[in-house]
């Protein structure tokens, strides 16, 4: 998996540089590989056309100083040969220390090469395994060849995880799997190209960091919101990978990405709902604990159906709905569901749509409450204790009847305030006053709402209605949003047929909110080349004639249906 991480210092413990600057990450040690601490495997046995080097050849925008790259001239330019089957790579032994699983490698990178044929493999290997450069690496795509070395761990390939056609380059960022905290291995950047077809240029390397860090505590703010929004989390970041979260109590946080955490609390509300990914894994590497306070909902709808990986115990002091939830056990040791709340189900039962005991110990049905599995028991633990409180029984139909909970995040959350949908009883309190107001705070006067642009201290009031940023005369910018109670409708994207838009209708797209500030025609062809349109606070957008301003963060809602459960 490829993510674009934002590093983030809240609550944060200290980070281990593994590999950096200091010990050669970014080749600026030498012009060798060697120098950096880096072991080169391009002649052995063979010597292939295409190898790796160490230089200042022009790459991309994105490099400085040295970098390492591949070249069929001997270095001299960075290019390959694409009929001269090659595999090259350059490595290094590490140890990741333990008790840091949070594990993250950076580097930045330009390649194109072919298609799943000709590109880049980061893996790690153990320390026993043999690198060698080969000019005969067989046929096949990256994946019918993954590994290149024998025991390896992929990372990442090109095209297949990290594409880039970019003349300047990118960064890549990776999570690399807590499972190698503890460990020492061998981290290997392996190019491989066959014999036929390809594009120049080929794989460029600089930059290349990896670091540690022991697991910190992240926690949703009072209010909540979706998983992946920053406005979402104490401190305004989403919770990287492998980290500890919790969920304070009256907070609703909807789940609307894939989980990879460590241990997962949940005091409040949390709501799981369709993902990307059809049939979504979560993981939670530890505990899952749901408090006296808590509630956990799964998705109701049969096509997104969310599975949670639990690597020891699930604690249930709460209320948890899982009639269509899907529950596996796959820790190292011994597991439990335990706790003194109850699931959802029907006469005094609750109902677990699917119970998994993969973990390797013994698994416990230690709840208080007698639990009843409607689709699917598996036990492949060495133990399997149910202590008379478990039923099969998959005669239990499960039908939607009501909407019991509707979750709505807030308008333009970008903002430090979210912009008033419908102003009824809430004009009062968002009014517009003389004083200092910072970026992003949302105003009303006469009727309408304005959004801070800067820092100035305000003197005079926004009156303008022209949807656009306006001066009212003492420095101060302000972006018209709005009447109270606008909300906007969808974008239709790339389905447009030719239109005309005026000052001020606003429309969603992508998670975000739009005003158009100047009228013009679009034409489908020209929303589509415009597409996708930046979601970042205040950018401007031009699509035909027209340009929109991006407000914030658009307001979504989520449901969970209630359920009749018949036996």
């Amino acid at each position: 998996m490829l993510f674009l991480f934002v590093a983030f210092a809240f609550n944060a413990s200290a980070q281990t540089t593994i590999i950096g600057p200091a010990n050669g990450g970014n080749f600026e040690l030498g012009s060798t590989f060697a120098a950096n601490n880096w072991i080169e495997v391009n002649t052995t046995p063979v010597t292939p056309t295409n190898r790796w080097f160490v230089g200042t050849v022009s790459t991309g925008s994105a490099f400085t100083g040295n970098r390492a790259y591949i070249s069929n001239t001997a270095g001299a330019t960075y290019n390959y040969d694409v009929n001269a089957d090659s595999r090259v790579a350059f490595y290094r032994d590490i140890t990741f220390p333990a008790g840091e699983p949070i594990i993250t490698l950076t580097f930045t990178l330009r390649v194109v090469g072919e298609g799943s044929y000709d590109g880049l493999q980061v893996a790690l290997c153990p320390t026993s395994t043999s690198i060698t450069s080969s000019n005969s690496t067989g046929t096949g795509t990256f994946a019918s060849l993954l590994p290149l070395y024998s025991g390896a761990t992929v990372l990442g390939t090109s095209p297949a995880y990290f594409s880039t056609g970019d003349p300047n380059g990118i960064t890549v960022t990776i999570s690399v799997p807590s499972s190698f905290a503890g460990t020492t291995q061998r981290i290997v950047f392996s190019w491989r190209n066959d014999t036929s077809f390809g594009t120049n240029p080929p794989a460029a390397i600089d930059d290349i960091l990896l670091t540690s860090a022991a697991p910190i505590t992240y926690t949703a703010t009072a209010l909540g919101g979706l998983w992946n929004s920053p406005a979402t989390w104490v401190g305004g970041v989403v919770p990287p990978a492998g980290n500890d979260v919790v969920i304070p109590a009256g907070s609703t946080v909807t789940v609307n990405q894939v989980l990879n955490y460590r241990d997962l609390t949940v005091n409040g509300n949390l709501h799981f709902t369709t993902v990307t990914t059809t049939a979504p894994i979560h993981t939670v590497e530890r505990d899952l604990t749901v408090g006296a306070t808590g509630n956990l909902y799964w998705s109701n709808a049969s096509a997104a159906l969310n599975q949670i990986n639990i690597g020891r115990d699930l604690i249930n002091n709460g209320s948890i709905n899982a009639v269509t939830g899907i529950i596996t056990f796959n820790g190292t040791g011994n597991s439990q569901i335990s706790g003194s709340g109850t699931f959802e189900g029907t006469g005094g039962r609750g109902i677990i749509r699917a119970l998994l005991a993969a973990n390797n110990g013994t698994f416990t049905l230690n709840q208080t409450q007698n639990i009843t599995v409607t689709q699917q028991i598996n036990n492949v633990t060495n133990n399997f204790i149910t202590n008379g409180r478990l039923r099969i029984d998959n005669a239990v139909d499960v039908f939607q009847s009501s909407v019991s909970q509707v979750i709505t995040t807030a308008m333009g959350s970008g903002y430090t305030t979210a912009p008033v949908i419908a102003g009824v009883g809430s004009v009062a309190a968002a009014n517009w006053a003389a004083g200092a107001t910072g970026v992003g705070a949302v105003r009303i006067n006469a009727g309408h709402q304005y959004v801070s642009l800067d820092a100035v201290s305000s003197s005079i009031a926004p009156t303008h209605t022209s949807f656009n940023v306006v001066n009212p005369g003492d420095g101060k910018l302000w972006l018209h949003v709005g009447p109270v109670g606008t909300i906007g409708t969808a974008f239709a994207g790339t389905g447009l047929t030719p239109l005309v838009t005026g000052l001020g209708p606003q429309f969603f797209y992508n998670g975000a909110l739009y005003s158009c500030v100047t009228s013009g025609a679009m034409t489908a062809a020209q929303v589509q080349a415009a597409m996708p349109i930046s979601t970042t606070l205040n950018d401007v957008i031009t699509i035909g004639a027209a340009t929109f301003r991006c407000v914030g963060a658009a307001a979504t809602v989520s449901y969970w249906a209630g359920t009749t459960i018949f036996l």
